[in-house]
């Protein structure tokens, strides 16, 4: 998988372009989608740290 050429373009490490999730809006995206889109994205992100053994718990984000 290659990392996002928009984040490595910004000068991003590969690392931090690997890990890296790239949103788009559209002028027809409403403030409900991009609000459902925030609340499950910080919904995803937290599972996806409890399950890695590279995340320390005090970079965790708060509930």
């Amino acid at each position: 998988m290659e990392p996002s050429y928009v984040v490595a373009a910004l000068g991003a490490s590969a690392e931090r372009a690997h890990s890296s999730v790239r949103f788009s809006l559209h002028r027809f995206t409403t403030e409900e989608e991009v609000e459902h889109v925030g609340r499950r994205t910080v919904e995803v992100v937290r599972r996806l740290r409890e399950m890695s053994p590279l995340c320390e718990p005090a970079r965790k984000t708060p509930s």
